[in-house]
């Protein structure tokens, strides 16, 4: 049950959040500043939530993982406060309690060991993601977010932050919906497979 609970959380959020990256790249006249800066933002916070993910996968009591919540929370809290909203926080406590969901329950082994593998596939996409729009930011579509667009409608003046990211949103962009997406394949794959070896248990191994 824990198992389909994280499943879904994970799947209708970064779902919820693909549909919203996506919308605003090409509509970001419909959204304040604050709101594609948040975005930006978002793809840099996404290292916090990834190591932390990492650590909170090797230890299954209940105090370690609440350790490690309020301790990587606290760098949440500092990255939202440069932040004009609460986006940030509202990411960092779905991720959360998508993985203290798995707590609720008595976790087995199998279930411990797959929340490594989750955590270091997620790894894995951040880095890619990443190498992915560094390398020539040239070939990631403007769609709406032109650097005309940004100039004109004050954007690039409003920001009090510095950094690839904030200063081209599309590299951003770009990185968190192919991060976002490759965590659901991830998911829908892992999720499938979990529950085909629990429909298919494998045989007992007979010496004779």
């Amino acid at each position: 049950m824990s198992r389909l609970i994280s499943a879904l959380i994970i799947i209708v959020g970064y779902s919820f959040l693909i549909y919203e990256i996506w919308s605003i790249w090409h509509e970001p006249a419909l959204v304040s500043h604050s709101v594609i800066l948040s975005i930006a933002v978002l793809m840099a916070f996404e290292f916090i939530l990834v190591h932390s993910g990492v650590f909170m996968s090797f230890f299954t009591e209940r105090k370690a993982w609440l350790f490690f919540a309020v301790f990587y929370g606290l760098f949440a809290f500092a990255f939202n406060a440069a932040m004009p909203n609460n986006i940030l926080l509202y990411v960092y406590a779905m991720v959360v309690f998508t993985r203290m969901s798995v707590l609720l329950f008595d976790p087995s082994e199998e279930q411990v060991w797959q929340a490594r593998k989750s955590s270091m596939v997620a790894v894995v996409l951040y880095m890619l993601s990443i190498m992915a729009v560094v390398i020539d930011d040239n070939l990631i579509p403007d769609f709406g977010l032109t650097q005309r667009y940004l100039a004109e409608s004050g954007y690039l003046a409003s920001l009090n932050v510095k950094g690839i990211f904030p200063e081209i949103p599309k590299t951003a962009f770009a990185a968190s919906l192919i991060y976002y997406c490759g965590l659901i394949i991830w998911e829908l794959y892992s999720t499938h497979r979990w529950f085909k070896k629990k429909e298919d248990p494998q045989p007992p191994l007979r010496f004779y």
